[in-house]
């Protein structure tokens, strides 16, 4: 067995000493860092620059694409709601999954809650989970302005990852410029500077 030395009688209390406090300062200025993270900071940990392509009539990419941030780790929201206790009259709830989009005025019991989430919330919800952050609603993170965090910044599904390909991804860009003409990468670089608000 090798022969140890106490920390102390190796280095001398006062060398010890200051390495541990050297150590809890620095743990501290990096609490405060994460503490004033910007929404700038939140958002470009989540995306990725890749090349996008247009989905077109028949739902696959067209063969041009364009470069585009895209939110890799988002699960797509295909307006589904599921059944959850967050109704006024839950458990009397009809079970199963139901499609928003083809609801009747005759399905009066369905679910009014949703297990889906906006593109914004999945953003602040990756982050906290990177960030180790232990502020929880139920079993996920919330963030209540999520929606409105990233302030003219918006996500569209409508693209695919390769041509000819169905599978589609998330692109982060200004409102209503998401096409090969008006996507800018500089004016939307520029865009990040105006999210100072944090968290």
């Amino acid at each position: 067995m090798a022969n140890t030395q106490n920390l102390f009688e190796k280095y001398g209390i006062k060398e010890v000493a200051d390495v541990t406090f050297y150590r809890i300062e620095k743990k501290e200025k990096t609490f405060e860092s994460q503490r004033t993270i910007t929404a700038a900071s939140i958002l470009k940990g989540a995306l990725e620059l890749r090349t996008v392509y247009p989905l077109n009539n028949s739902g696959v990419g067209e063969e041009d694409g364009f470069q585009a941030y895209v939110f890799v780790n988002a699960d797509l929201i295909k307006g589904t709601n599921y059944d959850c206790d967050d109704g006024d009259d839950a458990d009397e709830l009809l079970t199963g999954i139901y499609n928003s989009d083809t609801a009747t005025t005759s399905d009066a019991k369905l679910p009014v809650g949703t297990h889906e989430f906006s593109y914004p919330q999945q953003v602040c919800m990756l982050f906290a989970r990177n960030q180790n952050l232990i502020a929880k609603t139920g079993t996920r993170y919330v963030f209540d302005d999520a929606d409105t965090l990233f302030g003219e910044f918006t996500f569209n599904d409508e693209f695919a990852s390769a041509p000819k390909s169905a599978e589609r991804v998330v692109v982060v860009g200004l409102a209503g410029k998401f096409d090969e003409g008006s996507y800018d990468l500089d004016e939307i670089n520029e865009a990040f500077g105006t999210l100072t608000d944090s968290i």
